[in-house]
């Protein structure tokens, strides 16, 4: 589906300081690392002193701009200030609400959210919290669970429908277009109506890569949903898919074929 691109966001002042008028999240090892590093050699772009921030995430974010504020250069004159924090894509509850949140500090900002494969994701999310001592390693993973919501953070079509309800100029991208790095960045660029100043060179960052794992937390094998689980998943994130596809214009069928 062809785009236009978005209107710069204009850039609301805190006491006299920049705060972010880009904000990127999306699935757990959907890209967002990646594309953060990217982003960053940019001119064009000036990101905070941390990743993650989870600013919005947090109880407390409304008494806390000027901690937002002291992040990010003052002295920048980049087009956009950008957060990326995957934390935010979670549900919309009565006790967090994160496209809300950002919605009544930030002056529309341009959004991106990335998004996979979601039982790809579940994989790589059960993987990760097994290295963080959280679930016991199994190199067969068949279990279904919802602990951390590892299912429920799979449910896309669901997730993007509250960020679009409060933040309607969230663009989506997909996990799958990293196969064409260099056509994703310029359709990144362009839609933040920014020349596209990134060489080719930078997007060659590994991050978060099954070998760095492997060989991090001395496991025999890599752990791998068994078939059995992935057929219950399929099954589980079928509508969602379909929904989906309709909601960015992508073909998401290949996600539901294996």
């Amino acid at each position: 589906m062809t785009m236009s691109p978005v209107i710069p966001a204009s850039t609301r002042t805190y006491r006299g300081e920049r705060l972010p008028n880009l904000i990127i999240a999306g699935a757990q090892k959907a890209g967002t690392t990646w594309l953060h590093h990217v982003l960053k050699t940019s001119a064009h772009l000036q990101n905070p002193d941390t990743k993650e921030l989870n600013f919005f995430y947090r109880e407390d974010f409304a008494d806390c701009l000027d901690e937002y504020a002291a992040h990010f250069p003052q002295e920048s004159d980049a087009a956009y200030f950008y957060e990326s924090s995957p934390n935010y894509l979670q549900p919309v509850t009565t006790e967090r609400d994160v496209p809300g949140n950002i919605a009544r500090t930030l002056d529309a900002p341009a959004v991106i959210l990335l998004f996979r494969d979601p039982i790809d994701r579940y994989e790589s999310c059960y993987i990760h919290h097994i290295a963080a001592g959280r679930i016991p390693y199994e190199p067969e993973i068949t279990e279904l669970s919802d602990d951390y919501l590892l299912t429920t953070r799979g449910r896309y079509a669901t997730l993007l429908e509250q960020w679009l309800e409060q933040l309607p100029q969230t663009r989506s991208h997909l996990y799958d277009d990293l196969d064409d790095k260099p056509a994703l960045v310029h359709r990144v660029m362009g839609e933040l109506g920014l020349d596209n100043d990134i060489e080719e060179a930078a997007l060659e960052i590994q991050v978060n890569t099954a070998g760095q794992k492997l060989k991090q937390n001395n496991w025999p094998e890599m752990p791998r949903l068994a078939s059995g689980l992935r057929e219950r998943l399929r099954d589980i994130y079928a509508p969602e898919v379909e929904r989906l596809q309709r909601m960015i214009g992508r073909d998401l069928s290949h996600w539901l074929a294996r």
